[in-house]
């Protein structure tokens, strides 16, 4: 059995290079241990929570405290659509993720995927209320490309890095001002997906903002 040890050194890309593979020793481990409190990263005035890693599911204290931070229904689904199909330490494949699955969810559905070489995110994929959302094309961008560079690598760095390392889900919680729309605030609930090989290479993401027809974040969204 492979005991996972803490390195102190930051990942290099070429560390990166396919995503964290399932099973496989951590490259970056979280600031502390999961304790039931997400660790919270803080960006401006955005917020990106991290929930317990796949083998810390089973753990009622651990679901329950992120469960809370979604504060929304549709986010908890999606979450729980996800949750069902990790089994111990590995998260779902693609092949399990299907469109049939998420198809109550799919407008506001993106799929973001890590380069080969490990050091950016491009979108494979945005459903179609993304699209209007954004007010362009996204798909097969980088990061880079939507954003300005200064802050594309300190979200690749601060953000997207222990999201594929570590395969726990994510929450975010911010307004859309770094793309110039300051008046959309939203949510946006990130889980981890493998490629058929065991790679975590992908993010799958549902979206809520305030303009959203569901209406109301929920309880706790402010």
């Amino acid at each position: 059995m492979m005991v996972a040890r803490r390195r102190t050194a930051s990942p290099t890309a070429s560390a990166l290079a396919v995503g964290s593979r399932i099973g496989a020793e951590p490259i970056l481990k979280f600031d502390r241990r999961f304790d039931g409190e997400p660790d919270t990263v803080r960006i401006g005035d955005d917020m990106f929570l991290f929930g317990p890693p796949p083998a810390r599911l089973g753990e009622d204290v651990a679901v329950s405290a992120f469960e809370g931070a979604l504060a929304n229904a549709a986010l908890a689904d999606f979450f729980r659509l996800w949750r069902e199909l990790v089994r111990g330490e590995s998260v779902p494949t693609r092949t399990r993720m299907t469109p049939q699955r998420l198809r109550r969810h799919l407008p506001w559905v993106g799929i973001m995927e890590l380069a080969a070489a490990g050091d950016e995110v491009r979108v494979r994929l945005l459903g179609t209320a993304l699209t209007e959302l954004l007010g362009r094309e996204g798909r097969g961008k980088a990061l880079r490309d939507l954003i300005p560079r200064p802050n594309a690598v300190e979200l690749m760095t601060r953000i997207w890095q222990p999201f594929f390392t570590n395969a726990a889900p994510r929450l975010d919680i911010g307004t859309l001002a770094i793309l110039d729309r300051s008046h959309v605030r939203y949510r946006a609930l990130h889980v981890p997906v493998a490629d058929d090989a065991g790679h975590v290479r992908f993010s799958y993401f549902r979206v809520l903002t305030n303009l959203d027809e569901e209406g109301s974040f929920g309880a706790g969204a402010d």
